[in-house]
């Protein structure tokens, strides 16, 4: 047998590169289907996670100098417990940098930088998409204001 891949493995090697999309091609091929519907989806599933980033950031630092003793994030709906506010306050905390440092050097990246500080201010909204009335339609619904705050700012600028 020659230098190289046989076909089993590189069958194998396929498939463990494309394993990890396998949760996001059903959201794909419904996205040619409805995409409005699923356009707004990706918007809000993706402001959710990007505003989680500097709590990770956080806790990876915790983690690797070891200033912490490492801890678990759960959902309310998961460990039935309410979720804290102030957990989020470094997120604000970015977010608020952001947008001073946006107003104080003003460039072509003025508008995403406010969109992403609205992102970020925005984070504590995420303890509450477990609850069933309005507050919990607004904080599921919440990932679309940077959307259209930065539509708004290229509406006015």
């Amino acid at each position: 047998m020659g230098d190289g891949f046989s076909r089993i493995e590189l069958g194998v090697l396929l498939f463990y590169l494309l394993g990890p999309l396998t949760p996001v091609i059903p959201i794909i091929v419904r996205f040619f289907r409805e995409p409005v519907r699923y356009g707004i989806y990706s918007f809000s599933a993706a402001i959710a996670y990007a505003s989680l980033m500097p709590m990770f950031a956080k806790k990876g630092i915790e983690q690797i100098f070891h200033l912490k003793k490492p801890d678990f994030e759960v959902t309310g709906k998961v460990a039935k417990q309410p979720q804290v506010v102030n957990g989020h306050v470094f997120t604000m905390a970015t977010g608020l940098l952001v947008l001073t440092i946006a107003f104080m050097f003003p460039s072509p990246a003025f508008i995403p930088a406010c969109g992403i500080s609205i992102m970020f201010l925005l984070a504590p909204l995420l303890c509450f998409t477990e609850r069933k009335d309005i507050v919990g339609i607004v904080a599921r619904n919440s990932g679309l204001i940077p959307y259209a705050a930065i539509a708004l700012l290229m509406i006015i600028f």
